[in-house]
C-alpha cells in the first residue's frame, strides 16, 4: 500500500476523523474528491485494472495534478492485483483491505462512490459500500434481475442496453434498437427494415474498440457490427453490438444529483453541432439552458423518471437526450452513473450561471451532507447571473504545432475565463470531426451577451483563418478537406 500524508488544502479547513473511498477517482471526480478534502474528510483511492500501467498515459490519468487538483494528497492508494483482488463477485477480501487502512489511521468510513462511471468500477464501488454498510449509489429494480456483479447487488446500469431494456419495462420513451453479439435474425431484420442512417455502437462503456458509427447503408452498418465483434474477439473477450434507430432533433445533457432519490438537476446543456470538414454533427461548442426554457422543461421531468428507473438513489448523474423533431419529446441516448466529463472544466462557469455551486460541490452536498443537499434549488434558478457557453475548438487544417499564438490572443478577450487545450508545441492537430479531434475547450463569459457574442464571433474568426496555431507543415495541408477527401471515418467512443 502507498500511504502519503494527506495535507489539507488550506490548513484552516477542518479535519474529520473520516474516510471516503473512490474507485478511479479521474477526470471530473478527481475535482469532487479534491472538495471531498476541502471539507475536511480524507480520501483513499481504489485503483481498479483500467488504470493501472507504467505508461506516461496512465500515470497522467491518475495523476490530480492533470486536472487542476495539484494539491490534494491520498490518504492512501491501492490498486487491484497488488492490494487487492476482486473475483467472481466476491469483495471480502477487498472490505479487510479498506478497514485496515482506516484502522491503522484511526478513521471510520463513511462513504464508497466510482468516479469513472464505468460499469466495473460502479458496481465494484456499490458492492462494497453495502458490505460496508453504507448507501450504495445504485438499487436497481427487480425488473432487471438482481443476479450478480460484483457485490452480488448491482446488475449493469452502465450497459446501454439494460437502460434502454429499464426505460421499455417503465413505460417510458426509449429508443428502437436491438442488441446483439452475432448478426442472428432480429439484428439482420432490424438492419433490413429500419430506416436509415443509424447508429452501431458498443453496448458497454467500458469497450471503445471501433467506437460509436453512424451507418447510412445496410452494407456499412454490417461491416462496422463485425469491425466491433471482431476487434474484441482478437482480445479474448465478448462483446454486445448496438444497432439503433438514428434520433433527428436537439441534443441536451441534464446533469442531476440525487440523494435517497429525491433529485435535483444542477444544470442543462445544449450542444452546439455543425457541418465541419466533411462531417454533419461536429461539436462546436456546449450551451447552458437556464430551466424555464423550452428545452429543459422537456427534459428535466423526463431524465428524472429516467433516473428512478433506472435505480439512481444517490449521487451524480449526466444524461444525454435528443429532444426529438418529431414531437415525441425528450429522448434517452444514455445515461452516465458520474458526474458530466471534460475534467471538470465547464463547472467555473456553471458557479458563475447559478450564483452559487456546479454539479462538483452539490455531488458532495448528495453523498455527504443533507442539510447542503436540502438547501439545493430543485433546479437553476432563471434567469442566470451572467452569460456564457464552453467552446469546443474546431481546426479546419493539420500539422504539427510549433506555436500556439491564437491562444495567447483569446486569452485577452473580454470574456475570457479558461482555456484547456488538448494540444500544444510539438503535438499534431488534426482535422476536427469529433470530441476526440477537437484541438481542446475555452469558456466564455461575461455579464453583457453582446459583448460575449463579439468575443464568441472573434474565436470563431480565428478559427476560420487557421489563426490558432503555426505549423511545421506545407502550404498544401492548409486546405480544407471535403467530404469526399476526407472520407467517414467512425467516431470515437465517448
Amino acid at each position: 500500500m502507498h500511504y502519503v500524508t494527506n495535507t489539507p488544502v488550506q490548513a484552516t479547513l477542518p479535519s474529520y476523523s473520516t474516510l471516503v473511498l473512490l474507485i478511479d477517482p479521474i477526470s471530473t471526480s478527481c475535482r469532487i474528491a479534491q472538495e471531498i478534502s476541502k471539507r475536511g474528510h480524507h480520501l483513499c483511492a481504489l485503483w481498479t485494472k483500467d488504470y493501472i500501467g507504467d505508461s506516461a498515459e496512465q500515470q497522467s490519468k491518475r495523476s490530480p495534478g492533470t486536472y487542476g487538483c495539484g494539491g490534494l494528497r491520498y490518504k492512501a492508494e491501492l490498486e487491484e492485483g497488488r492490494d487487492y483482488v476482486v473475483g467472481d463477485g466476491d469483495v471480502s477480501s477487498l472490505v479487510d483491505v479498506v478497514q485496515e487502512v482506516a484502522s491503522t489511521a484511526k478513521l471510520s468510513i463513511v462513504g464508497c462512490f466510482s468516479g469513472s462511471g464505468l460499469s466495473r468500477a460502479t458496481r465494484l464501488a456499490d458492492g462494497l459500500a453495502v458490505k460496508l454498510g453504507l448507501e450504495p449509489c445504485l438499487v436497481p429494480p427487480k425488473c432487471v434481475g438482481n443476479d450478480g456483479g460484483v457485490g452480488g447487488i448491482v446488475p449493469d446500469i452502465c450497459n446501454k442496453n439494460t437502460q434502454q431494456e429499464l426505460l421499455k419495462a417503465a413505460g417510458l420513451r426509449c429508443i428502437r434498437q436491438v442488441c446483439s453479439s452475432t448478426l442472428d435474425e432480429s439484428t439482420v431484420h432490424f438492419l433490413e427494415t429500419e430506416k436509415y442512417p443509424l447508429v452501431v455502437k458498443p453496448a458497454s462503456k467500458d469497450r471503445a474498440s471501433g467506437g460509436i458509427k453512424l451507418c447510412r447503408t445496410k452494407e456499412e452498418a454490417v461491416d462496422h457490427f463485425n469491425l466491433l465483434i471482431g476487434a474484441n474477439q482478437s482480445n479474448g473477450s465478448k462483446m454486445e453490438v448496438i444497432c439503433q434507430e438514428y434520433l433527428r432533433g436537439t441534443e441536451v445533457v441534464v446533469d442531476h444529483v440525487s440523494r435517497n432519490f429525491q433529485h435535483k438537476t444542477c444544470m442543462v446543456w445544449k450542444y452546439d453541432k455543425r457541418p465541419a470538414n466533411g462531417e454533419n454533427h461536429v461539436y462546436f461548442g456546449m450551451i447552458p439552458v437556464e430551466s424555464d426554457s423550452y428545452e429543459a422543461e422537456l427534459a428535466i421531468p423526463y431524465v428524472r423518471k429516467v433516473l428512478d428507473a433506472l435505480g439512481c438513489k444517490n449521487g451524480p448523474s449526466h444524461a444525454e437526450c435528443i429532444i426529438t423533431a418529431d414531437g415525441r419529446g425528450a429522448v434517452l441516448v444514455e445515461m452516465n452513473v458520474r458526474a458530466q466529463g471534460g475534467d471538470g472544466s465547464w463547472s467555473r462557469l456553471a458557479t458563475a450561471l447559478t450564483g452559487r455551486y456546479s454539479q462538483i460541490e452539490a455531488s458532495v452536498d448528495a453523498w455527504l451532507d443533507e442539510d447542503e443537499f436540502d438547501s439545493l434549488p430543485d433546479a437553476p434558478l432563471s434567469p442566470f447571473q451572467s452569460h456564457g457557453l464552453q467552446v469546443h475548438f474546431v481546426s479546419y487544417s493539420e500539422g504539427e504545432v510549433v506555436s500556439t499564438p491564437g491562444f495567447e490572443v483569446l486569452k485577452h478577450l473580454p470574456s475570457f475565463v479558461s482555456l484547456s487545450p488538448s494540444v500544444g508545441i510539438g503535438s499534431t492537430v488534426e482535422y476536427t470531426t469529433d470530441l476526440a479531434t477537437s484541438p481542446g475547450v475555452c469558456l466564455l463569459m461575461n455579464k453583457d451577451e453582446d459583448k460575449l457574442k463579439k468575443d464568441l464571433d472573434f474565436l470563431r474568426y480565428m478559427e476560420e483563418i487557421n489563426g490558432l496555431f503555426t505549423y511545421k507543415t506545407n502550404v498544401e495541408s492548409l486546405a480544407r478537406p471535403t467530404a469526399a477527401s476526407y472520407g467517414t471515418p467512425h467516431r470515437r467512443i465517448k
